[in-house]
């Protein structure tokens, strides 16, 4: 009976640290927002570059 409850024990802590695991991974996909799919590269060959950065005031881009 006594590792019944020691085996029991274990497995309610591990699905616990899963249940947390998958908890935070899910939280930290929320709070990034989608995907950002950049540069994007268009048929008459204009580039359109995203960028995430929500308290900027200016952004400057530059290249050779």
């Amino acid at each position: 009976m006594v590792k019944f409850k020691i085996f029991t024990t274990k497995i309610v802590i591990g699905f616990v640290f899963l249940v947390l695991l998958v908890s935070k991974e899910s939280h930290t996909q929320f709070m990034q927002g989608p995907r950002i799919i950049s540069p994007e590269i268009h048929p008459d060959n204009t580039v359109t570059f995203r960028i995430r950065a929500p308290l900027a005031t200016e952004v400057r881009i530059s290249g050779e």
